[in-house]
């Protein structure tokens, strides 16, 4: 009976040995399945997140696309009206212009009679100047004559005068002669009387003949002065000629240009009747895209409700996720240490840059790491301080405010790039036309954190180092949670400029996002890396195998893992972060 019993009892203890080991097989796996869990919950998240924001921002642009075409619609309506109108103008128009080419083709035939009358004119004037010539010579003629009788009218008063003498002579000796010389004396006397008359006449002859001439003269003068007269009025005729010849060229342009405008008023015309039943057609279309366009904007609208719904709930799960996780890190292994890590990356990043170097690490100090990524920076701080993690992967500013809230223990800090330090940025689209920090007064700016040191207190400092107020002088302030979120969203447009920090460009231009679109407006001084940090109390032991892996961690071209830009790691100093703390009072 007893032996019966041992086998019973030997058996039970057994079975309870089993089913001890398959519950402790099964709290392993609830312990990786809840790991798992909390990174699922965190991307399906991080991915609702996104597309919330993108459906918000689809929803902005197909409200303002609906905006615009209500507008273009108006704007349509009106255009159309007016084309009418200008329609029934350019007829108009190009009645008149039919009837202004038939006028300048007429004025043009006209003108031309013009230069024909004035070139007679110009020949009938020549003609006349040319008899006006001969007959100024043929006065040249009687003027000579003139001269001539002149000359014989002088002579013949010499002969008068000789013949005085002659006839004086005789009388004088007629009188010697006496009685004798009587019949002389007679003759004389008839010779005297023949001189008178002679010279009489002569003298007779020679007014008429100054008379004569002073008539040719003043003739003369006349025919001169009309010579002149007429070679003036052939000049000017010439010239009213060549302003009649350039009249016509320019008249027959004139016909020509308006030959051209006639046609382009005609196309014109045409093109304008066309374009107004385009845009009245155009309008119609129009009227129906804007019922179309609304009717899309409201379903966009009702879909960006359920996604803001679909956030809460991812949130909520993501919430009962990580209290789940909390619960489940109790059930982890003596060799199992939990490291938390901050939720401001992307559950790429954390895949491709963090979990493949905290499983060398842990692997290197002899830990099998179990990660929780945190809810916000102050969880993450919350969890190590209560020791629900064992390490934390803290932000510079986190661990700043873990270690004023409780004696955390500092490890080491990474080594990114080639370096302990990194730079932040505030960053802008260059399409916005924001060209320096001083530029941000009264503008949107996008921030991950108000625990971010990049992200949040840095740029708070430069902002008030350049006058200006972050609580007062912006518009809004916009906390989105990331860095990578910051960067899209000053990429589309939903802030006017953000703060992020160097990796985060990297890491954004790797996933194809437009970081040559942006432009930087201000940067910081180097920032101290992130230090990784023990819970308070941990044994020295334990701290010192953990700093030991992580310092042993090399990496080898991207080393342990495809993606990963960490290098190594250095001790980490609490010191270095004093900066931190300096810039922290300094920001307010």
């Amino acid at each position: 009976m007893l032996g019966i019993f041992s086998s019973l009892k030997k058996e039970g203890s057994e079975q309870l040995r089993k089913e001890n080991n398959c519950d402790l097989l099964e709290m392993e796996e609830i312990l990786a399945e809840s790991e798992k869990l909390g990174y699922n919950a965190h991307e399906i998240n991080w991915i609702v997140s996104k597309n919330t924001e993108k459906a918000k921002r689809l929803a902005e642009i197909f409200d303002d696309i609906y905006k615009k075409l209500r507008k273009n619609s108006s704007s349509l309506e009106s255009g159309s009206l007016e084309l009418e109108d200008l329609s029934k103008l350019a007829s108009v128009i190009n009645e008149n212009a039919v009837e202004v080419l038939k006028m300048s083709k007429e004025s043009l035939e006209k003108v031309r009679q013009g230069s024909q009358a004035i070139a007679e004119v110009q020949n009938l004037i020549a003609r006349v100047s040319e008899e006006m010539d001969g007959s100024a010579e043929d006065v040249d003629g009687l003027q000579e004559l003139i001269e001539k009788i002149a000359d014989f009218v002088d002579f013949t008063k010499e002969i008068a005068r000789q013949t005085q003498l002659l006839s004086l002579n005789a009388a004088i000796e007629a009188a010697r002669a006496g009685q004798a010389g009587r019949g002389f004396g007679v003759v004389a006397s008839e010779i005297r009387k023949m001189a008178e008359m002679s010279n009489a006449r002569a003298y007779e002859i020679q007014e008429a003949a100054v008379f004569i001439n002073e008539g040719i003269g003043k003739l003369q003068q006349i025919f001169k002065e009309n010579a002149a007269r007429l070679r003036d009025v052939r000049q000017k005729t010439q010239l009213g000629m060549n302003t009649m010849d350039e009249s016509v060229g320019a008249f027959e342009e004139i016909a020509r240009l308006n030959d051209m405008l006639f046609k382009s008023i005609a196309r014109q015309t045409q093109a304008t009747t066309s374009h107004s039943n385009i845009i009245s057609s155009l309008s119609k279309e129009t009227l129906s895209n804007i019922d179309s366009t609304g009717k899309v904007e409201d379903l966009i609208k009702e879909q960006g409700n359920n996604n803001a719904l679909l956030l809460k709930i991812a949130e909520k799960l993501a919430e009962n996720v990580y209290a789940l996780q909390k619960k489940t890190l109790k059930l982890k292994k003596k060799d199992e240490l939990i490291i938390g890590i901050n939720p401001a990356l992307s559950p790429d990043v954390i895949k491709a840059m963090y979990l493949p170097v905290i499983s060398a690490a842990g692997e290197k100090a002899g830990y099998t790491f179990r990660v929780l990524i945190a809810a916000d920076y102050n969880s993450l701080a919350d969890c190590l301080i209560e020791g629900i993690v064992d390490i934390g992967w803290f932000s510079p500013l986190a661990y700043v405010n873990a270690k004023n809230k409780a004696d955390i223990i500092q490890i080491v800090t990474p080594v990114v790039n080639n370096a302990p330090f990194y730079r932040g940025y505030i960053i802008a689209a260059k399409s916005s036309k924001i060209l320096s920090i001083k530029d941000l007064r009264g503008k949107r700016v996008g921030f991950v954190d108000p625990k971010s040191a990049s992200g949040y207190i840095y740029p708070r400092m430069l902002l008030k180092m350049s006058g200006i107020d972050p609580d007062r002088d912006l518009l809004e302030k916009v906390f989105f949670g990331t860095h990578s979120r910051v960067v899209e969203a000053v990429i589309n447009g939903t802030v006017d400029a953000g703060a992020t920090y160097s990796e985060a460009l990297e890491e954004a231009q790797k996933r194809g996002l437009k970081v040559e679109t942006l432009i930087c407006l201000a940067e910081t001084d180097p920032i101290p890396k992130d230090c990784i940090a023990a819970r308070p109390g941990m044994d020295q032991n334990v701290v010192e195998r953990i700093k030991e892996g992580f310092l042993t961690y090399k990496q080898s071209g991207y080393g342990m893992g495809s993606g990963t830009n960490i290098n190594g790691f250095i001790e980490a100093k609490d010191e270095n972060y004093d900066i931190i703390r300096a810039v922290l009072k300094e920001a307010g």
